[in-house]
């Protein structure tokens, strides 16, 4: 989904069942970006910033069950 046409639009996010967050951005003449859990998000049209897992939280899949299970065991 390019809109080169919406003059509005500086940024797409696109979700993914695979755990991956896409980022496009007019600025980057809308090259995906792309982040992972553990990454930061960084939304330049907002001037905000939030953590992948943040966008994942009610989402209770293996993937990201398995994830937090060892980001518990490494903090423990």
């Amino acid at each position: 989904m390019v809109c080169d046409d919406d003059p509005s639009e500086d940024e797409q996010i696109r979700e993914s069942p695979i755990l991956i967050i896409e980022v496009q951005r007019r600025s980057a003449s809308w090259q995906s970006s792309y982040y992972f859990l553990g990454d930061e998000v960084v939304l330049e049209s907002v001037n905000a910033s939030l953590p992948v897992e943040a966008i994942y939280e009610r989402v209770k899949n293996d993937d990201v069950l398995a994830w937090l299970e060892q980001q518990q065991a490494e903090g423990a």
